[in-house]
């Protein structure tokens, strides 16, 4: 079984992460955790800005990774083989919804 679970870091998805992690130690299952980054919108008379946005964005994916990773640790108090998605996407909740299904 895979659980899949949205962080954004909040305390309430914090509990979702220990509510999760339950279910997959009572099943032997996987866990999969993903953060959505909200996409920058586009400048009508600065378009060079919106691809700096996106490279910002590219370039802070490993570092969101590592503090999901990191939460992961802080939250369940010990190591966890889970599956790290980090998506961007202009819509949070239809991206999560998508990651989900995947």
């Amino acid at each position: 079984m895979r659980v899949f679970v949205a962080s954004d870091f909040s305390d309430g998805s914090d509990e979702a992460l220990r509510q999760a992690y339950a279910l997959v130690t009572a099943t032997s299952g996987k866990l999969a955790i993903c953060h959505v980054i909200a996409q920058p919108h586009m400048h009508a008379f600065f378009p060079q800005e919106y691809e700096q946005d996106i490279e910002a964005i590219l370039r802070a994916v490993p570092e969101i990774s590592t503090a999901l990773a990191e939460r992961l640790q802080t939250v369940l108090g010990q190591d966890v083989d889970a599956e790290i998605i980090v998506a961007p996407a202009q819509q949070s909740y239809a991206e999560i919804i998508r990651q989900a299904e995947t």
